[in-house]
């Protein structure tokens, strides 16, 4: 199976065994509750343990983003795309996953300018539930940035990744066949190869 799938399905797996904690934790002092910055803090920390201790198993490659932030790095078909982990949320009236950012998301500052490689702006985005359980994972391209006061990411066409609950309410699965344009993958050295079994 495509590993960006798996890759999220390892997110699962983790907040399967131990997203109870975060619940705990929480409870822990009234003062963690009168806000959802500490769960959000916390969910992120899982997220992101998953991803480092699962992503160099399956050949993702792994670059260090600002403000302690994750990227993932995917080549295909000459293109380098970066994927930031970030939240999202889902607009209660549309049913779009909204990720609030600002504008710097769309630079890769360590790019090569000299790449042969052109680079994209992607997004891993994940929702989360009342108790801090993870819902939704997807990726999509980040095509511009909008807003005055509050910005956020114009998103492409989203990609429902790994096996869990699809907003519709039913279960959804991934193709056996590759999933378009996550068929190469940057290891942690810079070595590529395909997914494919």
């Amino acid at each position: 199976m495509e590993s960006i799938h798996r890759l999220a399905d390892e997110i699962r797996e983790v907040f399967s065994e131990r997203g109870h904690k975060v619940e705990t934790a929480v409870g822990l002092d009234p003062a963690f509750t009168r806000n959802k910055r500490p769960e959000s803090a916390l969910v992120r920390s899982l997220v992101t343990d998953a991803i480092t201790n699962a992503a160099p198993r399956l050949g993702v490659g792994i670059v260090p983003a600002p403000g302690g932030a994750v990227e993932l790095a995917v080549l295909h078909n000459f293109t380098e795309r970066r994927l930031r982990v970030l939240k999202a949320t889902r607009d209660e009236e549309t049913g779009e996953f909204v990720i609030i950012a600002d504008r710097a998301i769309l630079d890769i500052s360590d790019a090569d300018p000299e790449s042969a490689f052109r680079h994209e702006r992607w997004v891993l985005g994940y929702t989360t539930d009342d108790a801090g359980m993870i819902h939704d994972i997807f990726a999509a391209a980040v095509l511009d940035v909008t807003g005055d006061s509050v910005t956020r990411a114009v998103l492409g066409p989203i990609t429902l990744l790994g096996s869990g609950t699809d907003p519709f309410g039913g279960k959804f699965q991934p193709a056996d066949d590759d999933l378009p344009g996550f068929d190469i993958e940057v290891g942690e050295d810079g070595a590529t190869g395909s997914t494919e079994a």
